[in-house]
C-alpha cells in the first residue's frame, strides 16, 4: 500500500506541470504550407497563412467558411472581437502600423508621434499594444478617441498584448531585457514568471492565463488553471505556442517535428479535478495492467 501512495504522490506533482489529458485540434487554411491561429472569439477563429510563394494574408474562420484578407505590407494577424481583426502589417520600408479589419475594410492605426505602432489586442473599441517613438519605446491604448501610453516602472518595454475589462497583461522588458510576463489592473503590476523562466502571456479568460516559454531551445504553451501552471505541448510538435483563451478553448500553432510546417490548433483545457482524475487514473491502470501481467 505504501508503494501505490508514493506513486500517485508522484503523479500529482507530474499532473501539476504537465498536461496530457487535453482534446487538441489541428486547424490548417486550405492548400497553404503553414496556418498561425492567433485569435479566438466563440467559434470564430483569426490568423495568418503563407501561401505558396511565402506571402502571408490574414484570415478569418467561423467553423464553416475561410476568409482571407491582406494589408498593404506583410500582415501579422494578432486578435479577433466578434467580427473585429486586429494586427499589424510592415510596410516596404520595414515599420510597423496597425490595423482592424471588420470584415469588410481594413484601418490602419498609429499613435500620435509613433514611427512605429503594433496592435496585439481589442475588447470592444478599446485596441491595446505598443508604439516605437524614435528611439523609445512604450505600451499604447487607443480607446476609439484618445491614445495612452502605458510604461512599467523599471522596464524597457511593456508589450501590451490584450485586454479583459480594465485588466491588461502581457509582457514587459527589465533594464536587463529579459522578458517578463505581466498583469496591470490600472493600479498594481504584477509579475509572471512560471517555473522562473522567461515568458509570453498572451490570453486571459476567467481563471485561465495563457502563454508560452522557451525552455531548452524549445517553446512550451502555459495554462494557468486559477491554481497551478501547466505546459502544453501538441502532440508531435516541436515547439508549441499558445496565443489567446475564450470558453475552454485555447488556441495557437505549433511546428510539426516531422516537416517543420506551421498548423493552427485548438485545444480544449480540462478541468482541474478532471484533469487530475485522468492523471491519476491513468497511473492507476497502468499499475493494475502491471499486477495482472504477473
Amino acid at each position: 500500500m505504501k508503494r501505490v501512495i508514493v506513486v500517485c504522490a508522484v503523479v500529482v506533482l507530474f499532473c501539476s506541470g504537465y498536461a496530457g489529458a487535453a482534446t487538441w485540434t489541428s486547424v490548417a487554411y486550405p492548400g497553404a504550407p503553414h496556418t498561425l491561429v492567433t485569435g479566438i472569439d466563440g467559434s470564430n477563429l483569426a490568423g495568418s497563412y503563407y501561401d505558396a510563394s511565402e506571402k502571408r494574408h490574414g484570415f478569418s474562420y467561423d467553423g464553416t467558411t475561410w476568409a482571407s484578407f491582406d494589408a498593404p505590407g506583410t500582415i501579422y494577424t494578432q486578435d479577433i472581437d466578434g467580427s473585429n481583426i486586429v494586427g499589424y502589417y510592415y510596410d516596404t520600408s520595414g515599420n510597423g502600423h496597425g490595423f482592424l479589419y471588420n470584415g469588410t475594410s481594413l484601418t490602419t492605426y498609429d499613435a500620435p508621434g509613433a514611427t512605429e505602432t503594433y496592435i496585439y489586442g481589442i475588447e470592444g473599441s478599446n485596441l491595446v499594444g505598443y508604439s516605437r517613438f524614435g528611439n523609445a519605446y512604450h505600451g499604447v491604448i487607443y480607446n476609439g478617441t484618445t491614445w495612452t501610453t502605458i510604461d512599467k516602472p523599471g522596464s524597457n518595454l511593456a508589450i501590451i498584448d490584450g485586454i479583459k475589462g480594465s485588466n491588461l497583461f502581457g509582457s514587459y522588458y527589465d533594464n536587463s531585457w529579459n522578458k517578463h510576463g505581466f498583469l496591470y489592473d490600472g493600479t498594481n503590476w504584477t509579475t509572471l514568471e512560471p517555473f522562473g523562466i522567461q515568458s509570453w502571456i498572451t490570453g486571459i479568460d476567467g481563471s485561465h492565463i495563457v502563454g508560452y516559454l522557451e525552455y531548452e531551445y524549445n517553446f512550451h504553451g502555459l495554462v494557468f488553471d486559477g491554481t497551478d501552471w501547466i505546459l502544453y505541448d501538441m502532440p508531435g510538435a516541436s515547439d508549441t505556442y499558445i496565443m489567446d483563451i475564450d470558453a475552454g478553448k485555447a488556441v495557437g500553432f505549433y511546428y510539426d517535428a516531422f516537416d517543420g510546417r506551421a498548423r493552427g490548433f485548438v485545444c480544449e483545457i480540462p478541468e482541474p479535478a478532471t484533469f487530475l482524475l485522468l492523471c491519476l487514473g491513468g497511473v492507476l491502470l497502468r499499475r493494475c495492467s502491471r499486477c495482472e501481467g504477473r
